[in-house]
């Protein structure tokens, strides 16, 4: 998959297959952006900058994504106010966890569904 390719390469698909004419409400990635839900067990942010890079330029309302699952919730990046949503359901070891994180896009803040069974804040 594309979250496994080099910087360099996800950097010009990010400026080339994209441009602001492109720029989609809701992007959907496996791999977070950089210093954005992305902090592993080991404490190591291992997000993508190219991704960053086009979000900030891109501005999408929402960028969901999952991959990193002991970084799950929602934040907002400053720069693009876009809505950053780790969606990891499980845990490293594949036991869920987390409640699902439901959106809108006429709301500008997600909430998170509190279902039966479920360990969401």
């Amino acid at each position: 998959g594309a979250w496994k390719r080099p910087e360099e390469e996800l950097q010009e698909y990010w400026d080339v297959k994209f441009n602001l004419e492109d720029s989609p409400d809701i992007l959907l990635t496996h791999a977070p952006p950089y210093d954005i839900l992305d902090q592993s067990i080991t404490g190591i942010k291992t997000g993508s900058k190219p991704l960053l890079s086009g979000i900030r330029r891109m501005k999408p309302k929402f960028c969901v994504f999952g991959h990193i699952h002991e970084s799950y919730g929602v934040a907002v990046d400053p720069r693009s106010e876009c809505v950053c949503i780790n969606a990891s359901s499980c845990t490293l070891l594949g036991k869920a966890r987390h409640a699902p994180i439901i959106f809108d896009l006429r709301r500008k803040k997600p909430h998170i569904w509190k279902g039966t069974g479920s360990h969401g804040e």
